[in-house]
C-alpha cells in the first residue's frame, strides 16, 4: 500500500512538474516574439475646443486656458494615439511650459487642468505635476 502512495505522489509530482515547465516555456516564447512597446509621442494643440474628432488621434494629459482677445483658448499637452511621432514627452512639456509662462506673464492665463483618467504612467503624473506647480507660480525641478 505504501508503495502505491508513493508511486501516485511521484507520478502526481512529475506531471505537475512538466506542466510547469511546458507553461514557463511558452511564457518565454510569448516574451520573445512580442513586438517592443513603442516610446509614446507627445504634441502641443491648440484650439478653441477639444472636439471628439481631436479625440480620435490625440489624448489630452494636461490643458491649459487663456484669454486671446475675447474668446479663451486652449493649450492641451496631449499623447498622439497614432500616426507620425512629434515630440518626446520632455520637449513637449517645454513647448506647453512656455505657453503657460506667457499667459501667467501678459496675464491671459484663466486655467490648467490634468486629464487624470488619459495619464499612462509615472513619467506622465511627474510632468504634470511640475506644469500645475508652474500654473501656480511656483517652480519645480525634477
Amino acid at each position: 500500500m505504501l508503495y502505491v502512495a508513493l508511486a501516485a505522489f511521484l507520478l502526481l509530482m512529475g506531471t505537475a512538474g512538466y506542466i510547469v515547465y511546458l507553461n514557463s516555456r511558452l511564457i518565454g516564447e510569448k516574451k520573445y516574439r512580442s513586438e517592443p512597446v513603442q516610446a509614446a509621442s507627445y504634441t502641443v494643440y491648440m484650439t478653441r475646443s477639444f472636439t471628439g474628432e481631436d479625440a480620435r488621434n490625440l489624448a489630452p494629459v494636461a490643458v491649459m486656458e487663456y484669454r486671446e482677445g475675447g474668446a479663451s483658448m486652449q493649450v492641451c499637452l496631449c499623447r498622439i494615439h497614432s500616426g507620425e511621432p512629434e515630440l518626446k514627452l520632455s520637449e513637449a512639456a517645454d513647448v506647453f511650459k512656455r505657453h503657460l509662462e506667457a499667459s501667467l506673464k501678459n496675464g491671459s492665463f484663466l486655467s490648467f487642468r490634468t486629464e487624470p483618467g488619459s495619464m499612462r504612467d509615472e513619467e506622465e503624473q511627474r510632468v504634470t505635476e511640475r506644469l500645475s506647480a508652474a500654473s501656480r507660480g511656483k517652480e519645480m525641478h525634477g
